[in-house]
């Protein structure tokens, strides 16, 4: 080890010679192994200050990249050598999560001890440094350890520690981590909720945790899994990889979704265990944000054996208060055998006395007092060491002649006990200089974890002086606690502290008068910008709690906005909806000026998918916000209104309103804003996909051909889906083609849609691709094909979560499988399919859908169940006004009465099916409604139609369609066969 002095240093009964290096009790040497003496001789040099866990690491081994279990190891072997318990902490103190700091008091000594006393002389009595009030947890340790042995051996333990405040959960649990890291050496994850005024980051106690890991000494690898099970997460730690390294990222995480982003968390956690075992521990639950408590919940509930273990900490009274989903999940899950609970107990007076001896040790004090101090406290751990730290401070117990003493009676002490921790806490602050009250009410200001610089701004005091002020109140064990060093953007270093408790950070804050803290939250808010820089958006939702509680509306509009953004990058829509809708209530602030109208539709342009995504297409909200954004964009004439139009027309067009969807989009193309640039691409997709659904076939060729001719696959609206509007122009005109008799172009185009959506930025296109390749094996009669390709779909639409492509291939799937046989799991199948998509809002495909059960059911022998479906299917299409497979749906109504023997006139429904397929343009139609009704009259009428229309193919020919049209004709009259047309051009 470098730079150590060679002096000698007493504590206690000890005699440290740095020089030698020679520990002694007495005369009597102990041995110490190199690096723990080391570890010491830096304690000792140090005394009284915070050490964090790096710069002890650096200094110990300054040479060497060593793991933090190597330093925890070490404390561990240094507290048996002094005779220190891991829970008593006489000499070194453990500062949660941060660091080390030698309490004891130091007396430096130069000369060597003359005789060889049997024990070092007494030092001079001092309060000890306050410990975690750690006693009566060998029960709670014990558990923890037998759950931890069970997660190493693959059996995954959730455990979840209740109480209240200040009952010692986080001590419990911070024992437990220093025992385990020395005894079995698993990689431990730290993540802490945190309590915001306002909506927080998604999913950042999680991100913590797995961010603590990729700075330890094994980051090469944590960062390798992270790449590899889990790029959408990497993405949100930018700093892990370079620049080149991130943009390969971005291109395979676009498309991220919420499934998406729960599956590689659980993937990459489960990764890490497979490595080494890990402990996973989220402090304060009650406070987490929906996101992480849906990936804890996921991860909780797996099945698979991994050896991991999670320990999380909350407050079921505040969970319930704050109507928080964690109750009722922590129930399900302990029904379920999936969870383990532990509920620490208040302290026994007798351990409340055991305290009082390890805080005043050589005491004389009455034996009342561990009872006065256990009533008044009810054994709550954080209130018995406050009031002690509070009864020294006021000077009713003071040290005297070598010990500690009581200087007023029990009854008088008794009659000045504050009735709660709170009342305490304010009591405590009295006491306080005037400026420290100041610090402390800004540091609350500014959250549970604060940096120096951020209380300098707040209070306007010299950076050195706001720095001093809280490290003397750290020092002294006053509300706060030393947490390293915090560094921004601007170059700026300052200490960083944390509240001891939320307690205080919580009662500090109550008592900020109004006005007080309305301008310490915007000047907080400033300085962290200005500072941040280029960063800023990295803490958003941070600056947006600073901005709207110092009512600066512009400022905590624009980072709502922001931390909606990430919530978006992280697909919690959930989150970013509420940052949207503060958002609009910051918009609402400013006056009413062309500049607020443009804030508003940017808003709302982004709130209504959101809503949309979250809650299915058919919500009211939904539609209800994105009209008001076209509203706005309309009678304004405000430039960037384009959004709002897409996805409200994208919103009719999914419920199966495509009329209005067409209506909506032409008016936008016919009264386009000053200033707008068109987007061509996707109003020509969805207007193809609006015509095709009308049974207007040649124009929606004709808009996707051209969305193809205009668009950049690269540049979409959707893109925050992965989709890519010109591989679906693709799709559309494929589906087209069929219909108009296009059969092999028709598997062309599907092709090229295929092989666009190949590149990972087009995730949600590839299955949409899929799906509607199967849509077009189904349309083409070949059943086997089309289950083939509704797999391909059904599995990426399962695995990232996408609803519409994911029902549409189940429907399919389902027909497909009945068709082949299964007739029973196929209709199964088309059920479950359809309510996926009704789920999801999405109604666009349901007469068609019903058009497959109903084929299926006829399959299977169930008439009346296919002619229910065919009335609700004929009924929907109606509504439409018209419906691409309209005409599909009446020729199967005719084969249902013929197959099953029930009224329904199959010759008039045949040639109902013969005018709507020609009225639509649909040769394929028109020849299956031409081929039944040929088939029930066997006259030269119908087979001479048959003939002409089949005449008119000249491709396709080995569809089922036209061979059974061909061998129809075959075996009755071939020379009624019409001779060949030409066949007009697309």
């Amino acid at each position: 080890m470098t730079g150590m002095s060679s002096r000698i240093y007493e504590f206690g009964p000890f005699r440290l010679d740095i020089r030698e290096r020679q520990l002694l009790r007495g005369a009597d040497p102990i041995p110490l192994r190199a690096k723990v003496f080391d570890t010491l001789a830096v304690l000792v040099q140090n005394q009284g200050r915070l050490l964090s866990k790096d710069e002890l690491m650096q200094a110990v081994w300054p040479d060497a990249v060593v793991e933090e279990n190597n330093l925890n190891h070490n404390i561990s072997v240094l507290r048996k050598a002094l005779g220190e318990k891991a829970t008593g902490q006489v000499y070194v103190e453990t500062v949660p999560r941060i660091g080390y700091r030698f309490v004891a008091e130091v007396r430096p000594a130069t000369a060597a001890p003359q005789t060889v006393p049997s024990f070092a002389p007494p030092a001079r009595p001092r309060l000890q440094a306050a410990p975690p009030v750690f006693l009566e947890r060998d029960l709670e340790l014990r558990q923890l350890h037998q759950w931890l042995d069970e997660a190493l051996s693959g059996s995954r333990r959730v455990v979840c520690i209740a109480g209240d405040a200040g009952l010692g959960k986080t001590t419990l649990v911070d024992a437990f981590l220093e025992q385990a890291a020395e005894k079995k050496s698993p990689w431990i994850a730290y993540g802490q909720c945190l309590d915001h005024h306002g909506e927080g980051e998604p999913y950042m106690p999680v991100l913590e945790a797995l961010g603590r890991l990729c700075r330890g000494p094994e980051a090469a690898q944590v960062v390798a899994l992270l790449e590899r099970h889990a790029p959408n997460w990497l993405l949100q730690m930018p700093w892990l990889v370079g620049a080149g390294e991130a943009e390969a990222l971005q291109k395979r995480s676009v498309g991220a979704n919420r499934e998406r982003m729960l599956r590689q968390g659980v993937e990459v956690l489960e990764a890490l265990a497979a490595v080494r075992p890990l402990v996973l521990v989220f402090e304060d639950l009650h406070w987490a944000d929906y996101s992480s408590l849906d990936l804890l919940l996921r991860l909780a509930r797996r099945p698979e054996p991994a050896p991991l273990m999670l320990i999380a900490t909350f407050r079921p009274a505040e969970a319930a208060a704050a109507d928080h989903p964690l109750h009722a999940a922590v129930e399900d899950m302990k029904a379920r055998g999936f969870c383990r609970t532990l509920a620490p107990a208040m302290l026994t007076e007798a351990a409340v006395a055991q305290y009082l001896g390890a805080r005043l040790p050589g005491s004389s004090l009455p034996q009342g007092l561990a009872h006065l101090l256990h009533q008044r406290t009810e054994g709550n751990p954080l209130f018995v060491g406050t009031l002690l730290d509070f009864w020294v401070a006021q000077g009713a117990v003071v040290e005297s002649d070598g010990g500690w003493r009581l200087k007023t009676s029990l009854d008088e002490l008794a009659s000045g006990v504050p009735e709660s921790l709170r009342q305490l806490i304010e009591q405590q602050l009295a006491a306080l200089e005037p400026g420290d009250r100041e610090v402390l009410a800004a540091a609350s200001v500014s959250g549970m974890s604060f940096s120096a610089a951020a209380v300098s701004a707040a209070l306007e005091l010299p950076a050195e002086v706001a720095e001093a002020r809280c490290a003397a109140l750290a020092r002294r064990g006053a509300f706060l606690r030393s947490a390293g060093v915090e560094e921004w953007q601007d170059g700026t270093v300052a200490a960083a502290f944390t509240f001891r408790h939320s307690l205080y950070q919580a009662t500090l804050y109550q008592r900020v008068p109004a006005g007080r803290r309305v301008r310490l939250h915007q000047l907080i808010g400033e300085r962290m910008e200005a500072a941040l820089g280029s960063r800023a958006h990295e803490r958003a939702a941070e600056l947006a709690e600073h901005f709207t509680e110092g009512r600066d509306a512009r400022r905590a509009m624009h980072y709502h906005q922001v931390a909606a953004e990430n919530a978006f990058s992280r697909s919690a829509f959930r989150e970013a909806i509420a940052h949207l809708q503060e958002a609009l209530a910051m918009v609402r602030r400013l006056p009413d000026l062309p500049e607020r109208r443009r804030a508003e539709l940017e808003v709302l342009a982004a709130l209504g998918p959101a809503l949309a995504f979250t809650r299915g297409w058919g919500d009211r909200e939904a539609e209800s916000v994105l009209r008001r954004a076209h509203e706005l964009g309309m009678e304004e004439d405000i430039p960037g209104c384009y959004p709002a139009v897409f996805w409200l027309a994208g919103m009719f067009e999914l419920r199966g309103q495509y009329r209005q969807s067409q209506a909506l989009l032409e008016q936008h193309v016919a009264r386009q804003p000053s200033g707008e640039r068109h987007t061509p691409t996707e109003s020509h997709e969805l207007l193809a996909c609006s015509f095709y659904h009308q049974g207007v076939f040649e124009a929606a060729l004709e808009h996707a051909d051209h969305g193809v001719s205009l668009g950049d696959p690269y540049s979409s609206i959707p893109a925050a889906i992965s989709e890519s509007t010109t591989v679906a122009c693709h799709d559309w005109a494929a589906l087209a083609l069929w219909f108009l008799g296009y059969s092999d172009q028709a598997l062309q185009r599907a092709e090229k849609a295929l092989l666009l959506a190949a590149d990972p930025a087009f995730l949600f296109s590839l299955t949409h691709a899929r799906a509607q390749a199967a849509h077009l094996r189904q349309l083409r009669r070949e059943p086997s094909l089309a289950k083939e390709w509704a797999d391909a779909a059904v599995s990426l639409a399962s695995e990232y979560g996408f609803p519409y492509p994911l029902g549409l291939a189940t429907v399919v799937r389902g027909w497909a499988r009945a068709m082949l046989g299964s007739g029973e799991e196929g209709l199964a199948e088309i059920h479950r399919g359809m309510e996926i998509c009704r789920a999801a809002g999405v109604e666009l495909d349901r007469p068609y859908f019903l058009g497959l059960l109903a084929e299926a059911a006829m399959q299977a022998g169930r008439f009346k169940t296919a002619a229910q479906a065919l009335a609700e299917g004929r009924a929907l299409a109606e509504a439409a006004r018209s419906f691409f497979y309209e005409a599909e749906l009446v020729r199967l109504q005719g084969e249902l009465a013929l197959a099953s023997g029930m009224p329904g006139e199959p010759e008039a429904r045949f040639r109902q099916a013969l005018e709507v397929a020609r009225r639509q343009g649909s040769r394929a139609l028109e020849l299956r409604a031409a081929t039944s009704l040929a088939r029930l009259l066997r006259n030269s009428e119908a087979n001479a139609s048959l003939a002409e229309v089949l005449g008119w193919f000249k491709e396709g020919f080995d569809t089922p369609d036209l061979r059974a049209a061909r061998e129809l004709l075959d075996e009755r009259v071939p020379a009624a066969v019409s001779p060949v047309r030409e066949r007009p051009t697309t």
